[in-house]
């Protein structure tokens, strides 16, 4: 019986998804919440419902978000380097820890998948993107105070 009761509870906490959010200072998530029911929702769907039900400022739709929680957008969230080098950050999303290479609204989810979206870098440098969706907090970056 206890067996039973242990797997029940298991298969129970196993369908539990969630979602959060990462800025660009800390890796420690700045929103991060449990969710239950949203299979068959895409990634782009989910979000948008949950920066509106919790009141997050956002600019963006289901295809994508060019803000969340007030992060810079346009040449604000550009960093010059050098006169060959530059950063661009934005909002990336992993699902289940991988990250696709399609639209949130594209990616439909299934019971138990976990979202992640960090704030994050493309670095450009000689003409070549040479990395993408790097997070921001792994450097020192113009947009975190220091403390």
């Amino acid at each position: 019986m206890q067996i039973l009761i242990g797997l029940l509870l298991f298969s129970l906490g196993a369908s539990a998804g969630s979602i959060s959010f990462v800025g660009p200072c800390s890796e420690k998530p700045i929103f991060s919440k449990k969710l239950n029911s949203y299979e068959g929702n895409s990634v782009g769907h989910l979000t948008l419902n949950i920066l509106k039900t919790y009141s997050i400022p956002f600019q963006g739709t289901e295809q994508g978000f060019n803000s969340i929680f007030n992060s810079p957008t346009g040449m604000e969230a550009m960093e010059v380097l050098s006169d060959t080098e530059m950063l661009a950050y934005g909002w990336c999303y992993s699902v289940n820890r991988k990250e696709p290479k399609s639209y949130p609204n594209e990616i439909i989810l299934q019971k138990g998948d976990h979202i992640h979206w960090w704030f994050g870098y493309a670095h450009y440098k000689n003409a070549k993107w040479i990395s993408q969706c790097v997070p921001a907090f792994t450097r020192k970056n113009k947009f975190c105070s220091e403390k």
